[in-house]
């Protein structure tokens, strides 16, 4: 039988790499009938988180009141239960009617049916106007115990209205429409109308283990499996428009593959590792929305992830960080690759690591990642793991509430304060819903409030799902028989117990005061040129608050004057000291770093050691050890260090390497001794 044959017999998505032995596998595994479910895992989404707006899932449905009924006019009445909007309708029909037989005693079914029409209202059921007139009676009835017990009105002028008869204005005023449906809840998304002149578009083929990611205003979807090939198609669609668009960019695409990663990140649309249909690969490609071009990411330093799929990825801050996976062994390895630097680095992390798995889902929230589920080579998982951006440190998550069935192959999207799970595969697709609000840790099931079940989502994984403004978007997948290209939406619809508060401008505010004249107390001379600040901003500073509150002749100074620092790199460390933000470009951040390690800025220091660290090079590695030591950066010292002895034959040739030498002789000797 040959191979495309045993693919049509076994799904793609149903098959998983043979458990590990001892807790590791390692076995060739053949990746052409193997782990087909992971792209539940490798939906990402931009800037992290994309699309977190305030507020989280919450339902506004029409209300529904129970009413026995012995009619069968209507189905609504068959099933015992009228909407609001049926009520309103009878409600007005059935006071018309009485009020009508009151003024001339006509009790004309017809009569009644034309005024319960009135406006458009179709003609309330006899039940329903029975159970509104009892209604309307009691109300009637409250009304005339209020009038009787209130002191008389004061005498009204004579009215020109006739006399007998009933008066327009004994009628109710005329109800409101219906307030407008919101769309809460799943529903398929529907397609806008074809611009005219312009060709029809299709939408992307039916596929599952493919990857999703959004702008503000549109999602990309690329490659995956149709159900006979591996396809590296690219398809846009515009939330605006409500349109598909196939892109034909130029340059090389990724080749064909499932059970990669994609991700959006200032302009571009990545991709990294997978399967080809032969091999695992670790390719890392890229499109530029602005100029239509495909091409791959050659890292400048670092070495990146072992060739692998069923990986799950996500972007926070500059840098996409990649987990897990399979390689021929199930991986819990954690890497990162800077944008900025265009180099990969394996994390460096404290705490308890999550145990190897692919197929989980990756997701940020704040400053934290979110690890869920996933498969070990044994079992399915459900556990939770969070990893802290700042600390670099691993924890698992205790949780309250009823946690999900474990599984793979799902999606996890953020959401206002809250994770959501959908789908995935516990050995069956599934299509339940799972909230997990991220500052209490309880897990609940999500209400959907389905009164249509042609609106229920089918069973399925292997799907990608994003969220872009208030709804989550979900293409394709596999239920276990059929691959998918439906495209369905989830409405999370509007808090009605909170309200949106407003972005903070206080970084934007203080960012305002820097060099300028307003209320500004003090004035540096800086080259000549002057820098204006405000004393109480400067006492973040050790080495200005020593200025300012010690005993030197400056504290009562209105203009310093200050040596040994270049005008531009005092006003990048000023403005650090407003906003707690800078940005450092390569070419000045060791002067930067020499200017934070003099006023005495510890963590604009670290931010520079950071930064220069990401940029070593055979060139100016001697050039940073050597400034690392004047300066008692002792991070930076000890991994210069350790790149030289692993470079030394390259970077001992170098000019740095020479000027080093010269200026102190003590630190080759140092190199030298260690190697």
């Amino acid at each position: 039988m040959s191979q495309n044959a045993s693919r049509t017999t076994v799904p793609l998505e149903t098959q998983q790499p043979p458990p590990p032995v001892s807790g590791v596998v390692q076995t060739s595994d053949s990746d052409g009938n193997s782990g087909g479910d992971e792209e539940g895992a490798l939906s990402t989404t931009s800037s992290g988180v994309v699309g977190a707006n305030p507020g989280h899932f919450g339902g506004v449905q029409r209300r529904q009141d129970s009413i026995s009924s012995t009619s069968t006019s209507s189905d609504s009445e068959q099933n015992g239960a009228f909407s609001e909007h049926q009520v309103i309708t009878a409600y007005v029909g059935a006071d018309r009617a009485a009020q009508a037989r009151s003024s001339d005693g006509n009790t004309n079914s017809e009569q009644n049916q034309n005024l319960s029409g009135f406006r458009g209202y179709p003609t309330p059921s006899p039940s329903q106007l029975q159970w509104v007139a009892q209604q309307h009676q009691q109300q009637q009835q409250q009304q005339q115990q209020q009038h009787e017990s209130a002191p008389p009105p004061p005498p009204q002028p004579p009215s020109s209205s006739l006399s007998s008869g009933p008066r327009l204005s004994n009628f109710p005023p005329q109800p409101p429409a219906p307030p407008p449906t919101l769309s809460l809840g799943w529903s398929r998304v529907a397609l806008g109308p074809k611009p005219p002149g312009q060709p029809l578009e299709q939408s992307p083929c039916q596929r599952s283990l493919h990857v999703a990611a959004t702008t503000d205003e549109k999602l990309y979807i690329f490659g995956g499996y149709d159900g006979e090939n591996r396809v590296n198609d690219f398809y846009e669609f515009c939330f605006k428009r409500r349109r598909w668009r196939k892109i034909h960019g130029i340059g090389v695409p990724p080749s064909p593959r499932d059970r990669h990663c994609g991700c959006v990140y200032e302009g571009s649309f990545y991709v990294f590792a997978g399967f080809d249909g032969t091999s695992r690969v670790n390719d890392f490609h890229r499109y530029n929305f602005r100029e239509n071009r495909w091409e791959e990411i050659r890292a400048l330093h670092g070495t990146p992830p072992s060739p692998r799929h069923s990986h799950a990825a996500v972007v926070h801050g500059t840098d996409l960080y990649v987990f897990g996976g399979y390689d021929g062994s199930y991986r819990s390895d954690f890497h990162k690759f800077c944008f900025n630097s265009r180099g990969w680095e394996q994390v460096s992390a404290s705490g308890r690591v999550p145990r190897a798995r692919y197929r989980a889902t990756c997701v940020t929230y704040e400053d934290a990642l979110f690890v869920f589920g996933g498969h070990d080579g044994t079992r399915h998982l459900n556990d939770v793991h969070i990893f802290d951006f700042q600390t670099l440190q691993w924890n698992s998550l205790a949780t309250e509430g009823p946690a999900p069935l474990a599984r793979d192959s799902h999606i996890a999207v953020v959401h206002g304060q809250s994770m959501y799970v959908f789908g995935g595969s516990s050995g069956h697709a599934l299509n339940d819903f799972h909230e997990l609000r991220l500052d209490t840790c309880r897990w609940s099931p999500v209400v959907q409030h389905l009164t249509n079940s042609d609106r229920t989502p089918s069973h399925r994984f292997c799907h990608v799902g994003c969220v872009s403004g208030d709804c989550l978007y979900v293409f394709g997948g596999y239920d276990g028989s059929n691959r998918l290209n439906d495209f369905l939406c989830f409405h999370f619809g509007l808090d009605l117990m909170s309200c949106d508060i407003p972005p903070s401008t206080l970084i934007t505010d203080l960012a305002h005061f820097v060099n300028n004249e307003s209320l500004s107390d003090i004035t540096f001379i800086v080259e000549n040129r002057q820098v204006h600040a405000h004393k109480i901003m400067l006492m973040r500073c050790s080495y200005f608050r020593a200025m300012l509150e010690g005993g030197m002749r400056e504290a009562h100074q209105t203009t310093v004057r200050l040596e040994e620092v270049r005008y531009d790199i005092f006003l990048k460390l000023v403005y650090f000291l407003y906003t707690d933000e800078c940005e450092i470009a390569l070419e000045i951040a060791m002067e930067l770093f020499q200017a934070a390690d003099q006023f005495g800025v510890e963590r604009l220091k670290k931010m520079c050691e950071k930064k220069m660290l990401a940029s070593i090079t055979v060139e100016n590695a001697a050039l940073i050890f050597h400034a690392a030591d004047v300066h008692a950066a002792k991070t930076l010292r000890d991994k210069c260090l350790n790149f030289i002895l692993a470079n030394f034959e390259k970077v001992s040739k170098s000019k740095c390497f020479e000027e080093m030498a010269r200026q102190n002789v003590e630190l080759v000797f140092e190199i030298l001794r260690k190697r």
